[in-house]
């Protein structure tokens, strides 16, 4: 027996997508015509009967309709310029969270207490303790949400918790170091201590 599964906005393939607005396209194009068509229909079999003014009316209805379709069409099949929205921190290996890193292009960002991050830290890293969770909330409210994220912590729990809050509060890219600091040691990476 074969399972059916929800897929997510980022799962359906383009040419889906695609698809799918060919079809809205198509459905707006005969929608117009028959409306065009009808209320032409309607004007001449009519005609008799109708003033020179309700005539000359009727033929700008099938004008206004296709111009309505045509915006309605553009409205519902060119969505606006959405960025997509990450829907979960990335976890990443130490060897990916150094090459990363060593890209320079993102905001290290240790989660762990002051206590433990004078044993050692990566460098270059920002400590915002999520312990003290009102300070750190705080703290991240005034980062660049759309600058890339790397969390960590001692070995990846409060690290985890960190970077799904920064993904629900509108960051574009988290990464959290699967293992911590713990696995960056063990990996021989380096550390900074005060």
């Amino acid at each position: 027996m074969t399972s059916l599964k929800m897929m997510s906005r980022q799962e359906i393939p383009d040419t889906f997508r695609d698809t799918s607005n060919q079809i809205i396209q198509a459905s707006v194009y005969i929608g117009a015509f028959f409306v065009t068509y009808l209320t032409e229909s309607a004007a001449i079999h009519h005609l008799p009967l109708l003033s020179n003014t309700t005539f000359r009316s009727m033929q700008m209805l099938p004008k206004f309709y296709l111009i309505f379709f045509l915006f309605l069409f553009q409205s519902c099949s060119s969505p606006a310029q959405e960025k997509e929205v990450q829907s979960s921190p990335i976890e990443v290996e130490v060897s990916e969270a150094s090459e990363l890193i060593a890209q320079g292009d993102l905001l290290l960002l240790d989660v762990r207490t002051p206590g433990e991050v004078s044993q050692g830290y990566i460098e270059g890293a920002l400590n915002i303790n999520v312990s003290a969770w009102e300070e750190f909330k705080a703290g991240v409210d005034k980062l660049d949400k759309t600058e890339p994220v790397m969390v960590y912590c001692k070995v990846g729990g409060r690290s985890h918790k960190a970077a799904v809050y920064l993904v629900e509060s509108g960051f574009t890219q988290v990464y959290d170091i699967k293992g911590g600091i713990l696995a960056w040691n063990d990996a021989g990476e380096p550390l900074i201590k005060d």
